[in-house]
């Protein structure tokens, strides 16, 4: 039979994916579309490499012009389930909250042992919406690479060449900020080891040159990314919220305040110089530099979650001698924040589930691009103006070809008496206006010239000429 030494770390994994998955579950369940503006350009794109054998040019431009390659071709594997774009992409984005929660749950493993990462793993299920923003703002690509950036961290501290260059390079070419980050988390984090290097181990020695080998690759490849136009975050002329003062005023303080005995307790460099960049780079304006400190906000809660996780097991054996104390507290503390998540998480899918809110794509404009797709002729070409991002949705919804209109353009700005010439020679075959947002064009308001083919309260379907 199994030791009660041997069961503790099995419960301890089971509450934690208790917690974890319910919490991850509430998106899929709770809500019937994508929050968040990033969904429709992760589908759309992921369209078009699936039609690599018909259009195999316009598969490899989306590709080669990505900043997101790895995440968009493991989105578009998504394909595989049965579902519409739309549902994919919860779907998609939810598995990587809570792959993202393995990862970490297996780099606190190496660095503090079974309660460590069962803690982790169970505080990581609490920051689903309101703490951490991917799931609200749909940053998929940046969610997937946190988990191969803890996977590089993790291979590094077991000093695994081969897969930590693996996921080094997976990190990159799945978001490079993940990878702006590993990169120099690594060479801080190696440093000390550098220092020693004739008293390592031929192994570790062979790590740190493949490490060093890796890091000249990448800084070649950021040259080449940058050349080719990435746009990096830019820096902000305007101040930004201050995101420590934001989480000190949540209900993630209290793992704010256990984080600082965590840095105290930590003895990895690798971990310590993670946690320092992410602090840095996340509060940069505080040292006059303001970049763009929202984007670096998810590097600083999975490090404050780290050194939560480091700081738990170890305060509760100090302050509990009775092991039957320390789980009815554990049980009663992440219970409580369970249910305080819970109701915040329900809330904010209910705001964006009220069409009232015009938070995404409602449901009168989705039935509207719908009845596009399965009325509209095969090989026709809808325009839109840039009134609304409803219209991105409409080449993922439908098989038609989509253009959106900048406000100069000819079909927007011309008189009636020029107009026929305009649509003559534009490529347009209809025209949608998403009324909830703009109103129908004043030339194009003649229903014998441009007859209403579909209208509901949120869209107006137009035939060109």
């Amino acid at each position: 039979m199994f030791s009660r030494t041997q069961l503790y770390p099995a419960f301890a994994f089971v509450g934690a994916l208790a917690l974890l998955l319910p919490l991850a579950a509430q998106y899929p369940l709770q809500t019937t579309f994508p929050m968040g503006g990033d969904a429709a350009a992760y589908s759309h794109a992921a369209k078009t490499l699936l039609a690599f054998p018909q259009e195999p040019l316009a598969a490899w431009h989306t590709l080669s012009r990505s900043n997101y390659p790895l995440a968009q071709v493991i989105y578009t594997l998504s394909a595989l389930v049965p579902v519409s774009w739309p549902e994919r992409f919860v779907i998609m984005i939810t598995l990587a909250h809570v792959a993202a929660g393995a990862a970490l749950s297996l780099l606190l493993y190496r660095l503090g042992h079974w309660p460590t990462a069962a803690a982790g793993l169970a505080i990581w299920g609490l920051t689903s919406i309101t703490i951490n923003n991917h799931l609200e703002d749909g940053t998929l690509a940046q969610l997937l690479s946190l988990v191969f950036l803890l996977l590089t961290l993790e291979r590094s501290l077991r000093a695994s060449s081969f897969l930590t260059l693996v996921f080094l390079i997976a990190t990159y070419l799945t978001h490079p900020l993940s990878a702006l980050i590993a990169v120099p988390t690594l060479v801080l984090g190696t440093m000390p080891e550098w220092l020693h290097n004739r008293s390592l181990t031929a192994r570790k020695q062979k790590f740190l040159r493949i490490i060093t080998l890796a890091l000249c690759i990448l800084a070649i490849l950021f040259l080449i990314q940058a050349l080719r136009g990435f746009t990096w975050p830019q820096l902000a002329l305007e101040p930004q919220p201050d995101i420590i003062i934001d989480l000190l005023r949540s209900k993630f303080s209290f793992w704010m305040a256990l984080s600082l005995s965590g840095f105290l307790l930590l003895r990895s460099p690798l971990a310590l110089s993670f946690a320092a960049l992410a602090l840095l780079l996340a509060t940069n304006s505080h040292l006059g530099i303001g970049l763009a400190e929202n984007r670096f906000r998810t590097y600083l809660i999975t490090a404050i979650v780290i050194l939560s996780a480091i700081a738990m097991p170890q305060l509760l054996t100090n302050a509990f001698r009775a092991s039957f104390v320390r789980t009815l507290f554990v049980v009663i503390l992440f219970g409580s924040y369970a249910a305080l998540t819970w109701r915040d998480n329900s809330s904010v899918y209910a705001y964006y589930e009220n069409p009232a809110n015009n938070a995404r794509l409602i449901p009168a404009a989705r039935e509207a691009i719908e009845w596009a797709g399965d009325r509209l002729p095969e090989g026709s070409h809808i325009a839109t103006t840039a009134a609304s991002r409803h219209s991105e949705w409409i080449p993922v919804l439908t098989d038609h070809t989509w253009t959106e209109l900048n406000a100069q353009h000819p079909l927007l700005t011309t008189q009636r008496e020029e107009l026929q010439r305009v649509i003559a020679e534009a490529p347009f075959t209809h025209v949608m206006f998403f009324v909830d947002r703009e109103e129908v064009l004043e030339s194009l308001n003649d229903a014998q010239r441009f007859p209403v083919l579909y209208q509901n309260p949120a869209a107006v379907i137009m035939q060109l000429p």
